[in-house]
């Protein structure tokens, strides 16, 4: 039942008298939720990360941007580069986008061209040479190619700022991990960077507010919901995602790596995969879900028995000489 606190009172009155009287309800019988405001080094890894999370969100609104302009000033850039924010992709942008100026060059000084704008450290120049027989034949527009390749070029240094933003935002997140408590617990599993932990820290917070990780999961908003009425039960479970959208975010990402990198985890989850049908084995995603609640669990674990992680592997049985 939803709204059961409306149900009873059926006269449906709103003023200050009955406001005061669901306030006093609400704390008779606990059905309400304390807000916890971090402190010390998880404030700085909570803002810090959501700094990270908002400059990584900008570098691909101007990647798509950038795509978006080169779809009509020069198609076949993308065919080529298939990432616009690569350095051999930007020394060309910066430099000459306009298909008709590359056209105009010969192969070697264009190559030349770009090597001397060049800031990093290899330069693609099979590509730069497959570029160039494209903008022999390029179908890009040329009415107002000027302006065009004017706002790639702003394009392209505010892509180059926020990339040196997104370093010195790293180096910090980098160093609170180190200060923080559970840092050195959760870089000990294999699979996870100091990025990934931080995103975990500064969502979850400290880890001395839980009391199981049952609560961590719930605050992922990853706890399975089961829907049952009538005696009739729905096969799958989904997510509830009634938690924090970041944090189920921050342990969705990190645990795709896990799956691969972790002896553990990928042995875990190929037995989840194939076991028999009458044990309901997993799909993709389902081992996926599944492995970030493993996570979930492991990292509360870990921190409050103050132990590091320890790969599961087979036992090496000796050979005699």
């Amino acid at each position: 039942l939803k709204r059961r606190r409306e149900g009873k009172d059926l006269n449906r009155r709103k003023n200050d008298y009955r406001d005061s009287e669901v306030a006093a309800q609400l704390l008779c019988t606990g059905e309400f939720v304390e807000s916890v405001i971090p402190q010390g080094v998880d404030a700085e890894l909570r803002t810090s990360h959501n700094a990270y999370q908002r400059l990584v969100k900008e570098r691909t609104r101007i990647i798509n941007l950038l795509k978006g302009l080169l779809d009509a000033l020069f198609p076949e850039f993308t065919q080529i580069f298939k990432d616009p924010g690569g350095l051999t992709a930007l020394s060309v942008l910066s430099t000459c986008p306009i298909p008709r100026v590359i056209a105009s060059m010969t192969e070697d000084e264009f190559v030349a061209t770009i090597e001397a704008h060049h800031k990093g450290r290899r330069l693609m120049r099979k590509k730069l040479r497959a570029l160039h027989y494209s903008a022999r034949r390029s179908i890009g527009i040329h009415a107002g190619a000027g302006s065009v390749s004017s706002e790639i070029g702003f394009m392209v240094d505010k892509l180059e700022l926020i990339r040196q933003q997104i370093r010195i935002m790293e180096g910090t997140l980098v160093k609170l991990v180190d200060e923080a408590e559970e840092g050195k617990y959760l870089l000990s599993i294999r699979g996870l960077n100091y990025i990934a932990v931080a995103g975990l820290l500064a969502e979850l917070g400290c880890f001395k507010l839980y009391r199981s990780a049952k609560q961590m999961i719930k605050m992922a908003g990853s706890n399975p919901t089961e829907s049952e009425s009538a005696g009739k039960k729905r096969a799958k479970t989904p997510m509830s995602k009634q938690g924090r959208p970041l944090l189920r975010y921050c342990a969705w990402t990190s645990v795709i790596p896990m799956l691969r990198f972790n002896p553990d985890f990928r042995a875990w989850a190929k037995q989840r995969r194939e076991r028999p049908a009458h044990a309901n084995p997993l799909s993709g995603r389902e081992v996926v879900g599944a492995a970030l609640n493993r996570l979930l669990r492991l990292a509360f674990a870990l921190v409050k028995n103050q132990t590091y992680y320890r790969d599961v592997r087979p036992a090496l049985i000796p050979i005699a000489v």
